[in-house]
């Protein structure tokens, strides 16, 4: 059922994801094809605002000259609006007084006989009636005033309609004055009217290529999910056979790990009996002497004091060895702040029995005694404690001169340092490479499990995010445990 539930969520994730990434892209695709259609709009409008500024231009320098004059011929009429609109040359050829609303309407007339665009100039309050605005020009007129800061206005009808706002210029003034206009004011404005048919034919084009994109995009999106359809099975399959593989090899580690308990376990016992074999000898003694004492009747109070006491402390020393070789089986699943050091020196604690007794001196060098990390305090003693022990053995094994173990504490720049030195015999070269791995061991005759310093590595690489090193010295092998200060 577990594997059924774990097939179909992966199928449902997958095809959920995909669903929103296709949504997603159907939408950006949609989002492009509007884009397109405005800025085909935008083309109108940046077009129209040209011609209006080329306007503007031709009646602004005309404006500046107080209006041009130009010789009269079939067509051209002098704008009855204005006054001294004709002015006899001394050849008496007639000229036309042309000011900017005049020659703004000529250009119109020209451009809508010669091209499919129509100019025409609109006011407010125009002096000339046929400068009435209509209902566009009205409403863009009345929009301009509402929207002061506003040059333009549009709509599209039958075709672009564009208005161009013209406000109020001192220029204007000798024309306009007697209109009540003012300085800066709204007085009117040029439409510019386009044709719609190449806005029509790039909206029908861009509709057709939108179509075709679509079409392709939906085309895509089922055979991908015809594809995911093929290949899901084969995916949820490895998928499984991997999993099955990750619980077969949990399994595995969970039995190395009890196997090396269960060796730690051994090597307990063998200390509590090393650590315990000097005070229970003293307590045998005392209590022999106060029962001879007794037998002889020349018992002492201070005498029987004396062995009570020194009894007593024998005991509180028993009670201590328990408490630490129980400290080390606690599991501690949380990380704890702690100083190493004194990991270290609890780690001598426990083992300084057991080395004396076979005549192995042990240095602690703590260089950084007062450095504190948050780490799972256990585990590292647990290294600790395997790395000793097997240099102890090694020393015994091969009965060095003079034993010596030494840890050194350090730390290289944000890394913590523990290196475990022994004057041994050092390790094989042909085996170096090897005592890292599981089972691998070279204490056939002691029973050996060959799991500690594989699991020694594992700690230190699961645990602090760190490694495990191994080096032969010219004398003896260093054993240097390196992990972060923030594992």
């Amino acid at each position: 059922m577990d594997r059924e539930n774990s097939f179909h969520a992966l199928v449902v994730s997958i095809f959920v994801a995909l669903g929103f990434l296709f949504f997603y892209m159907y939408e950006r695709m949609h989002e492009e094809h509007s884009y397109r259609l405005k800025q085909s709009e935008q083309y109108l409008f940046y077009e129209a605002k040209a011609l209006f500024e080329s306007m503007v231009n031709t009646r602004t320098w005309s404006s500046a000259y107080g209006g041009v004059y130009v010789k009269q011929k079939d067509g051209l009429e002098p704008n009855k609006y204005l006054k001294d609109n004709i002015l006899h040359a001394k050849d008496n050829t007639k000229l036309v007084k042309i000011n900017p609303a005049w020659m703004t309407r000529q250009i119109s007339e020209l451009a809508t006989k010669k091209s499919d665009k129509h100019y025409r100039i609109t006011s407010i309050n125009p002096i000339n009636p046929e400068n009435s605005p209509d209902i566009f020009e009205r409403e863009a007129l009345d929009y301009f005033e509402k929207n002061t800061k506003e040059d333009y206005f549009n709509n599209i009808t039958s075709m672009y309609n564009f208005m161009g706002k013209l406000t109020v210029k001192e220029s204007c003034m000798s024309c306009h004055a007697q209109q009540g206009y003012k300085v800066g004011e709204v007085r009117g404005g040029i439409r510019i009217s386009l044709p719609l048919n190449r806005h029509n034919e790039a909206i029908r084009k861009e509709i057709s290529n939108y179509n075709y994109d679509k079409s392709l995009f939906l085309t895509a999106v089922l055979i991908i999910y015809f594809l995911m359809f093929f290949s899901y099975y084969i995916i949820a399959k490895s998928q499984l056979k991997l999993k099955n593989e990750v619980a077969k090899n949990k399994v595995k580690d969970n039995l190395l790990i009890a196997q090396s308990r269960n060796a730690a376990m051994g090597e307990m016992i063998s200390m509590i009996a090393h650590q315990w074999r000097q005070p229970l000898s003293t307590i045998a003694m005392d209590v022999e002497s106060i029962n001879i004492d007794l037998q002889l009747g020349e018992i002492e109070t201070e005498t029987l004091g004396s062995n009570l006491v020194e009894i007593r402390g024998q005991v509180d020393y028993l009670s201590k060895t328990i408490d630490d070789f129980r400290n080390f089986f606690r599991q501690n699943k949380e990380k704890e702040l702690i100083k190493v050091s004194h990991v270290i020196d609890e780690c001598i604690e426990i083992t300084k029995t057991s080395l004396e007794v076979h005549g192995i001196s042990y240095k602690v060098n703590n260089l950084d005694e007062e450095l504190e990390l948050n780490i799972f305090s256990r585990e590292l003693l647990q290294v600790l404690l395997i790395l000793i022990n097997n240099s102890r053995d090694s020393l015994i094994e091969n009965s060095v001169d003079n034993p010596l173990v030494k840890i050194e504490l350090l730390q290289d720049n944000d890394n913590t340092i523990i290196n475990v030195f022994d004057n041994g015999v050092g390790i094989p070269d042909d085996i170096v490479s090897k005592i890292f791995e599981p089972y691998f061991t070279t204490k056939i005759q002691k029973d050996g499990t060959g799991l500690g310093l594989y699991m020694s590595k594992m700690i230190i690489a699961s645990n602090f995010n760190g490694k495990i090193e191994a080096k032969n010295l010219d004398k003896g092998v260093c054993f240097t445990l390196s992990f972060s200060n923030k594992a």
